[in-house]
């Protein structure tokens, strides 16, 4: 069985780019435009990994983040951003 990744990013051509480059090479990936696609996606589609924008709309990506350690804190999370300015604003937040 392939590994699955969830894409989460609102950005259409984010989410087609990645899942043509991890399809290419053999992940299996989902993927979903809004916190609650992504939150539903999560739940029913069990990915292994996901890779989840800061900015979602009207919701914080690291909101889905936090969201996932503690309702499955064995998943791997990997959070994107777009910024090009170094920023600090969530140096404090650990993956473990």
């Amino acid at each position: 069985m392939k590994p699955k990744i969830l894409v989460v990013d609102d950005a259409p051509s984010v989410r087609r780019m990645l899942s043509e480059l991890l399809s290419g090479v053999g992940y299996e990936v989902l993927s979903a435009g809004t916190f609650e696609e992504g939150k539903h996606l999560a739940d029913e589609g069990n990915p292994d990994l996901m890779l989840i924008d800061i900015r979602l709309g009207d919701y914080n990506g690291l909101q889905l983040a936090v969201r996932e350690r503690v309702n499955h804190p064995g998943r791997a999370v990997i959070r994107l951003s777009r910024r090009t300015a170094p920023t600090t604003w969530g140096s404090g937040w650990r993956s473990s």
